[in-house]
């Protein structure tokens, strides 16, 4: 069965087999009967292709001939065109050669005819219209030196094939021309420059502006712009100087005399105001007629009349006021700002003031000529500032009033100069400027002399600066003894000094006053006859000539000046005025109180502290107003602005320390009048002995009346924040005893109850007494008194765990022990048993 299954398979996979063959054989016919038919194809498209391969030969065979026939044609017509061309550009240079033949007669022809001009305007004497027709022949002389440079240029190549007969012609016109009128015109130029100088020193010599201006624009159209700006910058200056001469010499006189309000500052200022105000005038004429040299030549011109003028002022009142300058603050190796503050201070062997001030003068006129000196190097800084902004060519900046100015005198006075007291400019972008000392130093403009007796003056500052300040702090210290004594306040004697004060001698302490001053504010009998408002006054007037000394010396925007001017305010702060108000500090730790003339001399320390915050401030705010944001703030002055911060950290010490020995005399008194009572009180009370302190009180109300009346005494005298500072100064010692108290008392619950409720009361009443923190104070003291008052001790592990009472304790676990241990109603054993560490 098996093997019969096996045959059918195969017999099945035959004809299977035999079947796939047959229909291979059908489509192998198939495929050879398309073969046959594209290869009989395939003969028609060979025989398609032969056709169209001859026709393709015989088309390429006529374009080539037709190609050959059209080149031909185009080289025939290239040269042709070039002959054409070289022709036309024949034509075009002869007809060139004879329009530029035309304009060189016809040029010729206007010289003559400019020529004639000129002869015509001498005789009559119009020399504007002699100076039209010598600028006209010179702007046709050039027109024609163009024309023969274009042809000797263009048409060299052009005409190599033409005739050398028009060439001679050309030439012939141009000699002849040229050497006919060169002659003539060189012998009318001379005669119209001579008579055009006689002219111009005519006028110049009568003092007619408009002559010489309409001359001085002549001499530019002559050729002579140099000669011409020389002689207009020279007139300038000796109508400037004519001018300025006459009103010094009559201002001088009346100085000498003493009659009139000038001084030689002023004078000095009005010269550069005079000369700021030429120089505006001028400007515009000079930069049209002679350009940006003519500017730097007139501006140079000017500024060397200035000096010379300015210079002779200022020696005549360095002598006038016989001062010796200091070494230059300017100098670029010279003394340090502290050094020359520390030389014009003065010595046991010279005047007071340095050895440039002579002694007993009135500070009233020394401020009077601080400020002259101040605004002077103000003007100067300016003054400077504009030339140098007018020579390199800077647009005028705009102006911004002059309401600050003062006008020159009348007969120095012809416009009006606002550019003076305007900021200067910016320069041009991307092109870098001296710095403005730089160029007053340098002589690029001559005249350099003014710069330097300026700081000869400025080294004069400082010890006028110094005697001023000695003057001021002499007179309100002495005032403020004369009405702190008794006996000077019943005569009537001393005052407030005020915004001004009348002129007085170099007064100093007299030895009448030392008496006074060693046995001061002990005496509580005289409490009621002092001025306690004196030492304040004091420290105003003090302080309001510093802050005017320092505004002052700014704006002279003097560098060194500046430094050492506030290195002398921040020494007579810290060394003489300090000096002043520590010595009258002198308490007593055994007087009852402190006497209110001694507190009057705390506020005034607080005061100075006060100002001299303000000041620093004020000084930096000012720096940088007129040196800008970063100069102002730059390592000089910032030297200056530490020694201020300096300063004010000695007098807060001051304060401070102070403040401290006023606590311990006011801490005796509250000891006595309250905590006496506290510490003999037992807090050992049971529940009837609370309830009776409920409605009377055990010491804490009585206490607090008796210490009102301690700190009303202060209260009275002591400025607000001061006195702020005594109450917390004064908490602090209260609640120090308190705690030293309360660890020496035995406590049952109620007494740890009594406790509690005392020391709200005195925490309640304290900080009622002054608005800065005192509460921070009571924090030991209460925690204690909340240990006192637990049931049992399992409250105190709750309580001592700070997750659950929330409270940052200021005990230890060893205090904490023996705060409990004052409870007797505790077990003691217990209480030793607790671990408050782990909570701690």
């Amino acid at each position: 069965m098996a093997e019969g299954g096996d045959e059918q398979r195969f017999e099945a996979e035959c004809v299977a087999l035999l079947r796939q063959i047959e229909a291979l054989t059908k489509e192998q016919r198939r495929v050879w009967d398309e073969v046959d038919g594209f290869i009989a194809d395939n003969e028609e498209v060979a025989q398609q292709i032969e056709v169209i391969s001859d026709a393709k030969h015989h088309q390429l065979q006529g374009a080539q001939e037709k190609a050959s026939q059209l080149a031909k044609a185009i080289a025939d017509s290239a040269k042709t065109a070039k002959t054409s061309s070289h022709k036309v550009k024949e034509m075009d240079a002869v007809k060139a050669r004879v329009n530029g033949t035309l304009d060189l007669a016809n040029g010729i022809a206007k010289q003559r005819s400019s020529i004639e001009g000129i002869g015509d305007a001498l005789v009559k004497k119009d020399y504007e219209r002699a100076a039209d027709y010598i600028a006209s022949y010179c702007e046709i002389e050039r027109q024609l030196h163009d024309i023969a440079e274009l042809e000797d240029g263009d048409g060299g190549e052009v005409l190599h094939d033409s005739t050398d007969s028009e060439d001679d012609d050309v030439v012939e016109v141009k000699m002849s021309g040229t050497r006919a009128t060169s002659r003539m015109m060189k012998k009318k130029r001379e005669e119209v420059r001579d008579a055009v100088r006689a002219e111009f020193n005519a006028a110049a010599c009568s003092g007619d502006r408009d002559r010489v201006v309409g001359f001085s624009k002549l001499f530019r159209k002559l050729g002579l712009e140099e000669e011409g700006r020389m002689l207009y910058c020279r007139w300038l200056r000796l109508g400037c100087g004519s001018q300025l001469k006459q009103h010094v010499e009559k201002t001088l006189e009346r100085i000498d005399a003493g009659t009139g309000e000038s001084t030689h500052l002023r004078l000095v200022s009005d010269v550069l105001d005079h000369v700021v105000i030429a120089m505006e005038s001028e400007e515009e004429h000079v930069r049209e007629f002679f350009g940006k040299a003519g500017v730097v030549e007139m501006i140079s011109a000017l500024h060397q009349e200035c000096t010379v003028h300015s210079v002779n002022i200022l020696d005549s009142f360095l002598q006038a006021n016989e001062l010796s300058p200091l070494p230059s603050p300017a100098a670029s190796r010279g003394p340090s700002p502290a050094t020359l503050a520390r030389s014009a201070a003065p010595s046991p062997t010279s005047p007071r003031g340095g050895p440039a001030a002579a002694p007993a003068k009135d500070p009233k006129g020394m401020d009077k000529t601080l400020d002259e000196i101040s605004h002077l190097s103000h003007f100067c800084y300016l003054y400077f500032q504009f030339i140098r902004d007018r020579a390199e060519g800077a647009p005028p900046p705009a102006a911004d009033g002059d309401a600050a100015r003062t006008p020159p005198p009348a007969d120095l006075r012809r416009g009006t100069s606002k550019d003076l007291h305007a900021e200067a400019a910016p320069a041009a972008a991307g092109k870098p400027k001296p710095s403005l000392h730089q160029f007053m130093a340098s002589d690029a403009l001559g005249g350099s002399d003014l710069f330097e007796k300026l700081q000869a003056l400025l080294g004069c500052y400082l010890p006028l600066q110094r005697e001023y300040l000695d003057a001021v702090l002499d007179h309100s210290i002495t005032t403020a003894f004369k009405e702190l004594d008794p006996q000077a306040a019943q005569a009537g004697g001393g005052g407030k000094f005020g915004d001004t004060f009348a002129p007085f001698q170099n007064v100093k302490i007299g030895a009448g006053f030392q008496n006074v001053l060693q046995n001061f504010g002990i005496d509580e009998g005289r409490d009621e006859l002092l001025n306690l408002e004196a030492p304040l006054y004091m420290t105003d007037d003090i302080f309001a000539a510093l802050r005017k000394t320092c505004d002052r010396v700014i704006r002279t925007k003097s560098q060194p000046l500046i430094c050492g001017v506030c290195c002398m305010v921040n020494e007579l702060i810290a060394s003489r005025l300090y000096t002043v108000i520590s010595e009258r500090i002198k308490i007593r730790r055994d007087a009852p109180r402190v006497p209110k003339g001694v507190i009057c001399w705390i506020n005034a320390t607080f005061l100075v502290q006060t100002y001299c915050k303000k000041l620093s401030d004020e000084v930096g705010h000012l720096l940088k107003k007129q040196f800008g944001a970063e100069e102002g703030a730059g390592e000089p002055f910032q030297v200056s602005l530490q020694e201020f911060a300096s300063t004010l950290a000695v007098y807060e010490d001051e304060l401070r320390g102070a403040l401290q020995q006023v606590s311990a005399v006011a801490a005796k008194q509250v000891h006595e009048r309250g905590l006496v009572n506290f510490e003999n009180l037992s807090y050992v009370l049971g529940e009837e002995k609370l309830m009776h302190y409920e409605i009377n009180d055990a010491w804490v109300r009585a206490a607090i009346v008796q210490w009102q009346e301690v700190l009303a005494y202060y209260k009275d005298v002591l400025h607000q924040e001061p006195y702020s500072m005594l109450v917390v100064e004064l908490v602090g010692w209260t609640t120090k005893q308190m705690e030293e108290l309360v660890m020496q008392k035995q406590f049952d619950l109620c007494g740890g109850l009594q406790l509690d409720r005392d020391v709200r009361a005195v925490k309640q009443y304290f900080s009622g007494q002054t608005e800065n923190p005192v509460r921070e104070k009571f924090t030991k003291l209460s925690h204690i008194a909340t240990l006192l008052i637990v049931d049992k001790l399992s409250e105190v592990e709750d309580l001592w765990s700070s997750s659950s009472s929330g409270l940052m304790w200021r005990l230890t676990p060893s205090e904490a022990q023996k705060v409990l241990l004052l409870r007797k109603d505790l077990p003691k054993a217990q209480v030793q048993a607790l671990d408050l560490s782990k909570g701690h």
